[in-house]
This record gives structure tokens, C-alpha cells and sequence, in this order.
């Protein structure tokens, strides 16, 4: 008798650790049942019925969301099944954040500072008189084109080795990049290491990153992304007079070995302070895959052309203003502190619109902040708010679970904008001068606005006061 009832207290025993999130709901189990076994097996039937009506349930949930702009093409974001999130500022989520923050400073900070190079580079005792203005733009039009548009095929190398680990591999190529430029003797050592290599360094830490926080908050997504985003604006604010100081001053091979060395540090603290929450490609894709056909719709489409265009009109404000300055009658000194005035108010605009991003509507605030970037006076007020809501409109669109993939493709849509948008600003302003080379990237901003209002308007099912 006493065995029988040991071995009853041990059915129950192992029927109280199935599920314990879900015994309060269940019925009690008997304390001595005649047949052990079958009790058991009938608690087991029980937990995974119910666990099956639970995930029905949540499937439900969602059905209503088809009628609010959600279509066949778009994941649904679904975090019952996950870890709750802490979005509160204790979250580990916000070392994350830095940790973004510290890429976009080093690898946006140093690309929003070659205007002061290109300018370097075309006096006639440098390379001068072996290239011209737009031959010289596409070095650094191609590093940032390859740190936009490489996403797409740097995906498949996050899947198969992790985040932390492709970023390791950035934080030594990008830095490399630069040093190998301060020992250039030809032009097209300059094209290979300042612009390709670079480039490509950069897209190995930047591909990684910039999705991650994404994955560490919900409410406050649009904000957390804003911060670490900002740290391109605020790396343009610190390195433009600092690379212009240190050309002045050491010269520009030295100036080239010490911003790579100041990357390499910063890097280094970046990939040691990123965290996932949970593992690339949970979808079950082959790792190689480079592009989710699923993904594919309307929305997701809009959102591609989006891409396509913006960049047109971003990048040649930038590259060109220390230019412009000269031309102007300003000197070097100024016309670099003017490129870090344009950065700091746009990492003020990427924050603040961040968070009316959440509060509004993300593409709400991206239609907007678009709209207003296409007029000249409010560029730096606007101009950047497009790159803290991409990250955060795709996972709206794609699902959280999708946004390495979904963020792949978006960016490559950026490859000829972020390549050819200073070189063709350039020629216009060699043509016809610099107001048609400003009403260019006025004309083509205002262009993707236009599809950013026509996505608002499809994913809220066409209604004019919606959050979304």
C-alpha cells in the first residue's frame, strides 16, 4: 500500500512540472488515482489541448489586423511566445542601443567627414590634376553605398556565424581601410582602401547593429533606434572639425591612421556590448537564402521604393558643404563646423522624431519629416528622421522575427542613391551651377515623401487620422 501511494505522489509530482505557468487553470488532479498512469496521461492530453486553444487564440488576435493595412505579404509581429520585455532604463536592452550608437558614430561620423578629404584631394599637388569633383565623389559614394547596400548579401554570413562574430569582423576591415589609405601613392589606392575596403568593413558592423534594438523594445522602439542611429549626427559633429584639425596639423596620411585607430577602439567596445535576444534566420530559411520572397507586397514594395529614393537627396548635402563653403568664400575651419551643425541637429531631429515616432505613428512622422527635409532651411532639422523609422517601419511591415532579412533588403534598395546621388549633385553644380544642384535633391526627396505618404495611407487602410 505504502509503495502504491509513492508511486501516486510521484505521478502527481511529475503532472505539476509540465506546465507551470498553466496549473492554476486546471482542474485539481485526484490525490490517489486508481490507474496512475492513465491519470497522467490524461493531464498530458489536457496540457497540450490547451496549449493548442492558447495559440489558436493568439492567432486570432491578430485576424483583425488584416483589415488595418496588413496584407498576405507581411509577417505578423508576435512576441506572446518570447521573453517579456524590460523596456524600462534598466534593460540590458540599452547597452544594446550604445552599442549601435558607437557604430553609427565611427563608421557614419567618418563618412559625413569626406567632404575634408575630397577637398584635400583635389587640390593640384594631391591628385588634383589626375581627377575632377565627380570622379573623386564616388571614393566616398562608394563606402557608403557598400555599407547600405551589402546588407542584403551580409545577412546569410549574420545567419550562419551570429551577430557579435560578423561584427568582429568589421571592427578590424573598416579601421584597416583607412590606415591602408595613409600609405596610398595612386588614385586607385584610394578608390580600393578609403572607399571599397572601408566599405565593406563598415557594412559588416553597421548590417549587424542596426536591427538589434529593434529586437530589445516594442513601445519604445522608434525611440531606442532614434538614440543609437544619432550617432551618426553626433559622430559628424566630433570627427568633421577633428579629421580637418588633424589634416592641418599632422597631414592627411597621419589624420587617416589616427581616425582608424579611434574606430578600431570604438568598434571594439561596440561588438563586445552587442547582445540579440534571439538567434538570426528563426524562420527556418536556408542560411544563404539572400532574399525572403514572403516578404513581398504591397507595403513591403512601397517601402523598397522608398528606400530607392531617399539617398538621392541625403547624402550630397553632406559631401558637398565644405565645397559649397569654399565657393562661397568660407574657409576650411567653417566649412567644416557647418557639416557639424547639419550633424548635430540632425542627431537631435533622429531622437526627437523617434520618439514622436512612437507616440504618432512612425510612418506618420516619416512622411512628414521627409516632406519638410525637401526644402533647404529645414534639411538638418529633418533630413535624417527617415533612418531611425526604417528600422522600425520594416518590422511593423515584416515581423520582428523577419527584420535582418526585411532590413537587407531595404537598404540595398539604397545602393544607387547612396552611389550616385553627390556624383550627379555635382555635375549639376558643375553644369548649371549650385541652385540646380540643391533643387535636385529637393525634387528627389520630395518624390519619396510622396511614396512614404502613399504606404501611410495603404497600411492604414486609407484613413487620414490613424497611428500608424
Amino acid at each position: 500500500m505504502e509503495e502504491r501511494k509513492k508511486t501516486d505522489n510521484l505521478s502527481l509530482q511529475s503532472d505539476a512540472t509540465l506546465d507551470v505557468d498553466d496549473t492554476a487553470s486546471y482542474p485539481p488532479v485526484l490525490e490517489i488515482a486508481p490507474f496512475p498512469t492513465l491519470a497522467s496521461l490524461n493531464e498530458i492530453t489536457t496540457t497540450l489541448s490547451r496549449r493548442s486553444q492558447h495559440a489558436t487564440k493568439g492567432m486570432n488576435d491578430h485576424s483583425d489586423l488584416k483589415g488595418s493595412g496588413m496584407e498576405s505579404g507581411a509577417k505578423v509581429e508576435d512576441d506572446t511566445f518570447l521573453e517579456p520585455l524590460d523596456e524600462g532604463w534598466k534593460s540590458k536592452g540599452w547597452l544594446v542601443v550604445l552599442s549601435t550608437f558607437l557604430v553609427n558614430f565611427s563608421v557614419f561620423g567618418y563618412c559625413f567627414c569626406w567632404g575634408n578629404f575630397q577637398k584635400l584631394y583635389l587640390q593640384p599637388d594631391v591628385y588634383g590634376t589626375e581627377t575632377s569633383a565627380f570622379k573623386i565623389a564616388f571614393v566616398g559614394t562608394s563606402a557608403s553605398a557598400c555599407m547600405m547596400s551589402l546588407g542584403l548579401f551580409i545577412s546569410p554570413v549574420i545567419m550562419r556565424l551570429g551577430y557579435r562574430r560578423t561584427m568582429c569582423i568589421g571592427t578590424v576591415v573598416a579601421p584597416l581601410g583607412l590606415i591602408l589609405a595613409s600609405f596610398a601613392t595612386q588614385l586607385w589606392h584610394i578608390y580600393l582602401s578609403q572607399g571599397i575596403l572601408f566599405g565593406l568593413g563598415a557594412t559588416f558592423v553597421f548590417s549587424p547593429s542596426i536591427g538589434l534594438p529593434s529586437q530589445w523594445f516594442v513601445k519604445r522602439r522608434a525611440f531606442a533606434t532614434g538614440i543609437a542611429v544619432s550617432g551618426s549626427g553626433i559622430g559628424g559633429v566630433c570627427l568633421s572639425p577633428m579629421s580637418q584639425q588633424l589634416i592641418e596639423h599632422l597631414g592627411y596620411r597621419n589624420a587617416l591612421r589616427v581616425l582608424g585607430a579611434t574606430m578600431f577602439g570604438l568598434l571594439c567596445i561596440s561588438t563586445a556590448l552587442a547582445m540579440s535576444r534571439f538567434k538570426p534566420s528563426p524562420s527556418g530559411r536556408p542560411w544563404y537564402a539572400l532574399v525572403d520572397r514572403s516578404l513581398l507586397g504591397t507595403q513591403f514594395n512601397l517601402l523598397f521604393l522608398f528606400s530607392l529614393l531617399v539617398p538621392f537627396g541625403y547624402i550630397a548635402p553632406f559631401f558637398l558643404m565644405p565645397t559649397y563653403a569654399a565657393s562661397i568664400g568660407v574657409d576650411s575651419t567653417n566649412g567644416a563646423a557647418l557639416v557639424s551643425i547639419m550633424s548635430a541637429t540632425n542627431a537631435i531631429c533622429r531622437i526627437v522624431l523617434g520618439y514622436l515616432g512612437d507616440r504618432f505613428g512612425r510612418l506618420n512622422i516619416m512622411f512628414f519629416s521627409t516632406f519638410l527635409s525637401a526644402y533647404a532651411i529645414l534639411f538638418g532639422l529633418s533630413g535624417g528622421a527617415f533612418v531611425s523609422m526604417i528600422p522600425s517601419v520594416t518590422a511593423d511591415i515584416v515581423g520582428i522575427a523577419n527584420i535582418q532579412t526585411g532590413l537587407g533588403m531595404s537598404y540595398a534598395a539604397t545602393t544607387i542613391g547612396n552611389l550616385m546621388g553627390t556624383p550627379i549633385s555635382g555635375l549639376l553644380q558643375t553644369q548649371y551651377g549650385w541652385t540646380a544642384a540643391i533643387q535636385w535633391c529637393g525634387a528627389i526627396t520630395m518624390s519619396a515623401s510622396v511614396v512614404a505618404l502613399v504606404l501611410r495611407m495603404v497600411r492604414a487602410d486609407y484613413k487620414l487620422y490613424a497611428k500608424v
